[in-house]
């Protein structure tokens, strides 16, 4: 069950945040870019299976996650572009790829 934390957007902003529900992935830490800043920052340290971000705000545009081993530099997932339009919320969801390694889904909560 995830819990509505603030998924409202308000006009003129994005909102983005990551769940953690991929079983067989090794810890993790999770980054991010996002419109107004295009370096990766961390989402949330520690990121352990089961832990869901809180919603992050920026301008509206194209957002990306990358997924690294706990503490190395090694890319596990990277989504590519996450276009979230102005209002809009999104939400993405780690998840094992079957055969091995993670997937992603983006779901739009608003």
């Amino acid at each position: 069950v995830l819990t509505d934390t603030g998924v409202v957007a308000p006009a003129g902003f994005s909102k983005l945040r990551v769940v953690h529900f991929a079983t067989q992935a090794p810890d993790v830490d999770v980054w991010r870019t996002q419109p107004d800043f295009q370096t990766l920052i961390t989402i949330m340290f520690p990121f352990p299976y089961r832990a869901a971000s809180p919603y992050l705000q920026s301008t509206p545009g194209d957002w990306t996650v990358v997924v690294t081993p706990q503490g190395q530099t090694d890319t596990l997932l990277a989504t590519g572009a996450i276009p979230v339009a102005d209002g809009q919320s999104r939400t993405v969801v780690l998840l094992d790829q079957p055969g091995g390694g993670l997937q992603f889904v983006v779901l739009t909560d608003r």
